[in-house]
């Protein structure tokens, strides 16, 4: 398994694959999921003081759902997991290109 980690900030990565939502930290919904979640123990600030713009709704493995509080807008963090794919869908072509007999420069 390929493990791809999204930066979400100040050098703070999240697994990519376990990724369900992102979604903006404003909405009266995701706020009480906030709460829920702190009282849980299943809430995780990323965001090194900063202000909270995006929820990121993960799993533990577990069933659980994690939330991930990060600093960047939303829609930054959704760029960084495309781009994230597409690197490895770059890598993947090239594995498989390589696998074929054929030399990659």
């Amino acid at each position: 398994m390929n493990i791809q980690l999204i930066n979400v900030g100040f050098e703070n990565f999240v697994v990519a694959n376990k990724i369900i939502s992102v979604s903006n930290a404003g909405s009266s919904p995701v706020k009480r999921q906030i709460k829920a979640a702190k009282e849980k123990g299943f809430y995780i600030d990323l965001t090194e003081g900063r202000r909270t713009n995006t929820i990121i709704f993960s799993e533990n493995g577990g069933g659980d759902l994690i939330l991930i509080a990060v600093a960047p807008q939303p829609q930054t963090i959704k760029s960084r997991i495309n781009k994230t794919k597409e690197e490895n869908r770059l890598l993947n072509e090239a594995s498989s290109i390589e696998r074929e007999g054929y030399i990659v420069h």
